[in-house]
C-alpha cells in the first residue's frame, strides 16, 4: 500500500521525535561543557548527514551538497546549527524540562513564518491541535516554572530554539524538489562544530561514558534528524513543528528513568492530552486528504 504524502510525511516526522525524546535528559546526565558538547554534537551530524546523502545519491551527491548554496539553503542550515546550541545550552545550563516546553512553541513560531515568508494559512486541524497543545504545555509548564533553575544564558538558550526552528521547518519546505535536505543538514553540523569551538568548546571527549555520549551525539541527535527534516518536505512547517510536541511528551518519562525526577501531576496530564491531541490531528488530518480527493471522471 502507497502512502500520502501526510502519512509519509507525518510517520518520518513521528519516529525521528521519538528517537530524539530523550535528548535533553541525556544531555543532562553526561554533563559535559555546553560549547564542548555542541562541538560533538556537530560532528556527528556531520557525518551521519553526509553518510546519508552519499548512500542515497551516489555519484551526484556532489551536486547535492554544492546545491546548498543559496540564500534559504544557508539560511536553514546557520539556523538549525545555532538552534543545536540552544538546546544544549538549555537543557545543560538552563533546566531541561523548561527547555522541552520552550520547544512547543515551535508549531506557532512555524505557522507565523509560513504566513508572513509564503501566505501558507494553517488549515483548521493543525490550528485546533496547535491551540490544544499550547493550552496542555502551558498547564504543564505551570509546574515546570515553579521549580525551573539554571542561568540566563540557559533561559535564552530554550526560548531561541521555537523561533529558529519554526523559521528553519518553514525555508526547509521552500527548498528546490531536488534538493536534499539531508545535504542542507551537513552543513549544519559543519556550522555547530565551528560555532562550538569559537565560542569556547574544546574539541575533546566528554569526561562521561562513552556509550551515553555516542548514543546521545550519533542516535538521538543525529539519526532522528534523518527523518525529521524529511518531514517539511511532505506536510507544512506548522504540521512538522506539531509533531515535536511528541517529545514534550514522551521528554519526562526518560527525565524520570534516567534523572530520576518524577514528573508532576500536571506534567503528566499534560502529556497525555499532548499524545491524544496529535494521534487526533493525524487521523483528521487524512479524512481531510481523503474528502479533497476528486473521483476520476471517464
Amino acid at each position: 500500500m502507497r502512502l500520502s504524502p501526510f502519512a509519509t510525511g507525518t510517520l518520518m516526522t513521528g519516529l525521528g521525535v521519538i528517537i530524539l525524546s530523550p535528548d535533553a535528559a541525556l544531555i543532562r546526565l553526561i554533563g559535559a561543557d555546553p560549547f564542548q558538547f555542541s562541538f560533538w554534537r556537530g560532528l556527528s551530524l556531520t557525518l551521519v548527514m553526509l553518510s546519508a546523502v552519499l548512500l542515497a545519491y551516489g555519484r551526484t551527491s556532489l551536486s547535492q551538497l554544492s546545491g546548498i548554496f543559496t540564500l534559504a539553503g544557508l539560511g536553514v542550515a546557520l539556523l538549525f546549527s545555532t538552534t543545536t546550541i540552544g538546546f544544549v545550552l538549555g537543557s545543560q545550563q538552563g533546566d531541561p524540562a523548561f527547555t522541552v516546553v520552550a520547544v512547543a512553541a515551535t508549531p506557532l513560531s512555524a505557522a507565523l513564518w509560513s504566513w508572513f515568508l509564503y501566505q501558507e494559512p494553517a488549515d483548521r486541524p493543525t490550528m485546533v491541535a496547535m491551540a490544544i497543545g499550547f493550552l496542555a504545555v502551558c498547564l504543564g509548564a505551570y509546574e515546570v516554572l515553579d521549580t525551573a533553575s539554571g542561568t540566563i544564558l540557559g533561559f535564552f538558550g530554550a526560548i531561541y530554539i521555537p523561533i529558529a526552528m519554526g523559521l528553519g521547518f518553514t525555508l526547509t519546505r521552500y527548498l528546490p524538489d531536488q534538493q536534499s535536505p539531508w545535504a542542507v543538514y551537513v552543513f549544519a553540523g559543519i556550522f555547530t562544530c565551528i560555532l562550538g569551538i569559537l565560542v569556547g568548546g574544546k574539541p575533546t571527549l566528554p569526561n562521561a561514558p562513552l556509550h551515553l555520549v555516542l548514543t546521545s551525539v550519533v542516535i538521538v541527535s543525529a539519526f532522528s534528524f534523518v527523518l525529521i527534516s524529511v518531514g517539511p518536505r511532505y506536510i507544512s512547517a506548522a504540521q512538522t513543528s506539531l509533531m515535536l510536541l511528541l517529545e514534550t511528551a514522551l521528554s519526562p518519562v526518560f527525565v524520570f528513568w534516567l534523572l530520576k525526577e518524577a514528573p508532576g501531576p500536571l506534567t503528566m496530564a499534560s502529556g497525555i492530552i499532548l499524545v491524544v491531541t496529535l494521534i487526533g490531528q493525524t487521523f483528521a488530518q487524512l479524512h481531510l486528504a481523503r474528502t479533497q480527493i476528486k473521483p476520476a471522471h471517464d
